[in-house]
Formats: structure tokens, sequence, C-alpha cells
């Protein structure tokens, strides 16, 4: 019966799919009624010896999720608020607007899905992985909106540059870089 907590969160990310799309409930309220689904269903699977574990209470349940919630959104929050911060100065001080006008002016309409790979990419390099997002947006945007072309077209060559770029070796933030990554003791040859 091992399969029952797959099922559980399988259930749960469909709960929350169904209440994001279909009924346009807010995202965050859709997980937490997600994680209510989940750890309510391995409740009843504990109770009913269905899966062994310590028998869960409805309190602990919720003290797990304020847990987890709270530590993911406490260390993330102050980075993606600074970050939106950023990208919404961009767009009022309209210096979006002009970063979009120099690169179509500059390079023209052929070169400027290039010149955001190179704006993703330096973004990238340079900053956290959830803040590139956010700061280049508005940029993206603003470039697309100018060039009238679809948003889309411009994004995806971006944000995967974006991506290569934050996964480099060379990025300051990059897996590669984290301590588990590099051997502690020299090898002998």
């Amino acid at each position: 019966m091992e399969w029952l907590h797959i099922l559980w969160i399988v259930l749960g990310i469909g709960l929350m799919l169904v209440l994001n799309i279909k009924y346009k409930l807010n995202a965050m309220l859709a997980l937490l009624l997600a994680a209510l689904l989940i750890g309510g269903a391995e409740m009843v699977s504990v109770l009913a010896g269905w899966i062994p574990g310590d028998e869960l209470t409805l309190s602990s349940l919720l003290d797990t999720m304020m847990t987890g919630f709270g530590s993911t959104l406490g260390s993330l929050a102050i980075i993606v608020v600074f970050g939106a911060v950023i990208g919404k100065l961009m767009v009022d001080s309209g210096a979006a607007t002009q970063i979009a006008q120099t690169l179509i002016d500059r390079l023209g309409l052929r070169w400027v899905k290039v010149s955001l790979v190179v704006c993703g990419t330096v973004f990238g390099l340079a900053m956290f992985y959830e803040v590139a997002f956010i700061v280049l947006a508005p940029l993206i945007i603003a470039v697309a909106h100018e060039a009238k072309m679809p948003f889309m077209k411009l994004a995806i060559p971006a944000v995967a540059a974006t991506t290569t770029a934050h996964s480099t070796p060379c990025s300051s933030r990059s897996p590669a870089r984290w301590p588990w990554w590099t051997p502690t003791t020299p090898t002998q040859a």
C-alpha cells in the first residue's frame, strides 16, 4: 500500500489544477487546499492501517503545513519582493521601454531575440533565478510591445538563456558551486 502516498499527491495536484484552471481560485489558496487534502488523506490512511506511520492529528497536520509554508516563503519572500520592486521601478520609470527602444533601434527587429538572450544570460549569471525572471519580465513585455511581436516568441529564448546561464558553474548561484558538488579532499595521484 506504499503507492497510496503517490496517489494522494497526484490527487492533490489534480485538485490544485482544477481549482486554478476551472474555478480561477487564487494559486496560494488552491495550494493550501491541496495540502489539506493530501495531509487529510495521509491521516486517514495511517488511522485505517493502510500505511505504516505515526498517528497524525489535525493539529499536527496544520503545524506541519505552517512550518513548511513559513520556511519556504520566509527564505524567498525578501528576495522576490526586492526583485518585484526593481521590475516595477523599471516599468514606472520608463527604463524598460527605453531599453526596448534602444535594442530595437541599434540591432533592428532581426536581432531582437538575440539581444534578449544576451540580457537573459547576464541576468541568469548575476541574480537569483526567481529575481532574474521578475526583472526580465517587464523588459520582455516592453520589447514585445515595441517590436509588435508575440510575447512568447521573445520570452522562451530569454528564459532559456536565463536558465542555462544560471545552471553553469560560472553563476554564483549555480548548483555546480554547491559544496557537495566538489570533492572536499584532494585526490592523490
